[in-house]
């Protein structure tokens, strides 16, 4: 029983003592000036797909990654990674684990043993008066290690978390990719973004602007580094191409617009 208690302690020590979730984490938050304050306790969300498309489905929805987790380990309990969630502000957590293989040995455990030896014997003793013959017996007892090997089958997973907060009121509400170089030799142009996600409820969603639609200009200037940003309340036309037309759509900047 000891030897297993130990067993058992040394292949979960490092699990115990510090969660992969929190151990593995990265922050993405940095200069991510959408983030709000959570509203409730962390949940796990169940949202299939690509990191990628779970990203756009949450963007979707209102929320925006701050961090990962990332790690192989033996399995770790869902609440190591809500413990985590709640630690850096998410309200959302999407999981993923991966069986990757079983690692499998042996260890050993060295104890101390008493040992206790019996000696008997026959003894004669001679003297002036004759002979005497009698018997004796007594124990010895020593401390000697005991090594025994105990066999051990760990499984490990590849086991992630993407960690998501809500956001603040829009300005827009899309979630911008830079162009790909065949995107860009298909719309002959360097300047413009992908939109790959559009927030419900936002300015943009209200103007009907769409997942893939992309926007090449604002106020007929060309969408480039230095494009300023709207206002809240002003009135800004964006030039799309959606599939193989080119569409003018307008909309008013919502309340995470600048002043």
């Amino acid at each position: 029983m000891k030897a297993n208690w130990l067993v058992a302690g040394m292949l979960g020590g490092v699990v115990a003592c510090s969660s992969g979730y929190s151990q593995f984490y990265s922050d993405y938050s940095q200069g991510n000036k959408s983030i709000a304050p959570a509203t409730s306790a962390p949940k796990v969300a169940n949202v299939s797909g690509t990191p990628k498309e779970v990203i756009y489905t949450m963007f979707t929805n209102g929320y925006t990654l701050v961090g990962e987790s990332s790690f192989n380990a033996p399995s770790e309990d869902t609440s190591q990674a809500l413990t985590q969630a709640k630690k850096v502000g998410a309200e959302y957590v999407v999981l993923r684990s991966n069986y990757t293989n079983t690692v499998s040995g042996s260890i050993p455990i060295t104890t101390q043993q008493n040992v206790t030896s019996r000696t008997n014997g026959t003894a004669t003793a001679y003297g002036t008066g004759g002979m005497a013959t009698g018997t004796y017996s007594g124990t010895t007892t020593t401390t000697v290690p005991v090594t025994t090997y105990t066999p051990y089958s760990v499984r490990r997973y590849d086991q992630s978390a993407l960690y998501f907060a809500p956001m603040k009121e829009p300005c827009l509400g899309v979630l911008p990719e830079e162009l790909s170089d065949d995107e860009k030799i298909m719309l002959g142009t360097n300047k413009g973004l992908r939109v790959a996600a559009v927030r419900k409820g936002s300015p943009a969603y209200d103007a009907d602007i769409l997942p893939n639609d992309y926007i090449l200009t604002v106020n007929q200037q060309p969408v480039i580094d230095t494009t300023p940003a709207p206002k809240t309340g002003q009135k800004m036309e964006l030039g799309i191409v959606r599939g193989r037309n080119r569409i003018s759509v307008q909309f008013i900047g919502g309340p995470g617009c600048t002043e």
